[in-house]
Formats: structure tokens, sequence, C-alpha cells
């Protein structure tokens, strides 16, 4: 199916009052003062009800009624903005509405390469590049901080034993205290896992 972008006016988009995602607003709109609207809205052809974007929708929302200016890649015409969609059906309203979660949690499914995240932020440290406004980082030391304690732990258990850890996958469970440590580490040995102790 060839999915068409068209601009709606932004008091015309219905959103589903169903959803059940929060959104920080302040960040979406920090995120459209630097990128811009780079994400059309997808719309239920048939409903003609959002499905997904309903945290830009609120974001936009909130600047227009105060007379902002425009993101760009909003247009504007006879003092309203224009928001790029893309319409489609979906085969009933509970798919629809099944969408609407998986639109949201899919991005939480998947995990980082803490190497390869590692080397870009620092690429982007080394040329002043900001890693805060818009991009959901909210404390850049302690991401930092964590992110280099999970690359080097994961470097140093595999340069221990290579013979070991060749060609497998690893798991780094970070227990919150040495009971829960303890208590995961023999729940993991008793499934007849093989597992390490890192202090």
């Amino acid at each position: 199916m060839e999915h068409k972008i068209t601009y709606q006016r932004l008091d015309l988009v219905e959103p589903n009052n169903k959803n059940p995602k929060e959104h920080d607003i302040e960040e979406i709109m920090r995120s459209f003062k630097r990128f811009g609207f780079t994400n059309p809205l997808i719309v239920d052809s048939n409903t003609k009800k959002l499905v997904a974007g309903h945290g830009r929708l609120e974001a936009l929302i909130y600047l227009k009624n105060r007379d902002q200016q425009a993101p760009d890649g909003i247009k504007e015409e006879n003092g309203h903005w224009l928001v790029p969609t893309i319409e489609r059906p979906f085969v009933n309203e509970n798919e629809a509405m099944a969408y609407i979660i998986a639109d949201n949690k899919l991005t939480e499914v998947g995990d980082w390469d803490n190497a390869k995240l590692a080397d870009m932020v620092n690429e982007l440290l080394e040329n002043d590049v900001d890693l805060v406004s818009g991009i959901g980082i909210y404390n850049l030391d302690e991401f930092i901080t964590e992110l280099n304690t999970l690359e080097k732990t994961a470097k140093d258990t595999v340069e221990t034993n290579p013979e070991v850890y060749e060609a497998q996958y690893l798991v780094i469970i970070v227990a919150e205290t040495e009971r829960e440590q303890e208590n995961l580490f023999k729940e993991f040995q008793d499934r007849g896992l093989e597992c390490r102790l890192l202090n």
C-alpha cells in the first residue's frame, strides 16, 4: 500500500481520547526547535482519529495557542498550521487501538549497542554537539557515566576469557544490592545457566 503524505489543518486533527501514553511536551517542543517536525502524524482513514503522534500533536497545539513560530516542516496558510499526516485504514477500531500501543512500545523493545553508542556520543562531544536539548537525555553526566560503565564491564568480561565467550551471547544484569545479586546468581545457576559475578 502506497502511503501519501497530506497536510491537514492542525485544529481539525482529532486525537484518540483512549490514547494511554503520556508525553514530555516540553522536550518535544525543544526537539521541534532544534530538528523541526520530522515525523508525520498517522490517522485512521476509517474513523479520522489519530493513531500515532499524540505527543507531537499536543506540542503543536500548545505552541499554536501561544502564537509561537511554527516549527520547520509545518506549513502555514491563512492563519492555520498545516500538519503532514499519513492516512491509512485499519481493519477495525480494535486494531487501531492495538497500533497505538505498538507505536509506543516498539521503540522500547530494542537495546543499544553500548560500544557503538559510546563511540557516537564521544565523537559528538568532541565536536561540541549538544546532547541534551531535544534529545531526551535529562542528565548528561549520569548518562555518560552509566554508558561508560556498561561498555567497560562488557569489554572486560569478554577479554577475561575470550575462548569461553567467543560466539556467545552475553547478558549483563545490574543488581541494586548484594543480596539481590546473590539471589539472581543462585536462580540462574539453578536454571543451568553459566554466569559469573562481577563486582
